[in-house]
């Protein structure tokens, strides 16, 4: 375990795996685990995938202009974010990894 928080009224944990797991060629090696919460429903599997960009965000949307990117993570303090929502998951682009949000460690 990297770290448990409370977000927004409840825990998440962050984990470094031993083994990352294999999916088309990348490797997911930190996962989040929240806790449940009373106000959603969420079926089993996954809610979001995050990716690391290194370029700007305004160069990323320009590089996809057809892509519908909410951009209203932008604002957030720490770790902003362009997210693409479809009907059952999310998936964000940001310029910090979990790893490092969740431990404060350099990469």
């Amino acid at each position: 375990m990297l770290n448990e928080n409370k977000v927004r009224e409840r825990l998440i944990a962050s984990y470094k795996l031993y083994k990352p797991i294999i999916f088309r060629n990348r490797e997911i090696d930190v996962i989040e685990i929240p806790q449940p919460s009373n106000h959603n429903n969420y079926t089993d599997g996954w809610q979001h995938v995050e990716f690391v960009i290194d370029e700007s965000f305004r160069g990323f949307i320009k590089r996809h202009p057809n892509v519908n990117f909410a951009t209203d993570g932008l604002q957030k303090k720490i770790n902003p974010e362009l997210k693409v929502e479809w009907e059952d998951c999310v998936v964000k682009f940001n310029h910090q990894s979990l790893e490092y949000i969740a431990t404060g460690l350099e990469e």
